[in-house]
């Protein structure tokens, strides 16, 4: 099971990103825990952050709603980096939380 949620293109159209336009930023639930990938500027596409969790670590996941877009936020234990992903559609960020959510209660 692999569920994959990214940045709307047209949120980085708005938010004036030509990176985020091009390369959205994604987050992906894997079987071994979450990762976030983020291109950090356009013209060197390969130069990227990719950060991840595995399910052991995630304490928990917020979904915060927006008017037009949401924002995925998956808080973890032990003083690491929260992964987040702004600017993600209703639909595709609802279900990514109740796919993180069922995960983390199967384990």
């Amino acid at each position: 099971m692999t569920d994959t949620i990214h940045t709307s293109r047209v949120f980085g159209l708005f938010s004036l990103s030509p990176t985020k336009l091009l390369f959205p930023h994604r987050m992906t639930c894997g079987e071994d825990g979450i990762t976030t990938t983020k291109v950090r500027f356009f013209l060197f596409p390969w130069v990227k952050v990719e950060e991840h969790a595995a399910f052991g670590r995630v304490a928990s996941i917020v979904h915060n709603k927006g008017f037009i877009w949401d924002v995925v936020v998956v808080e973890t234990t032990g003083g690491s980096n929260n992964l987040d992903v702004r600017g993600v559609a209703k639909g595709p960020a609802r279900a990514f939380v109740a796919a993180v959510q069922a995960r983390l209660e199967g384990r």
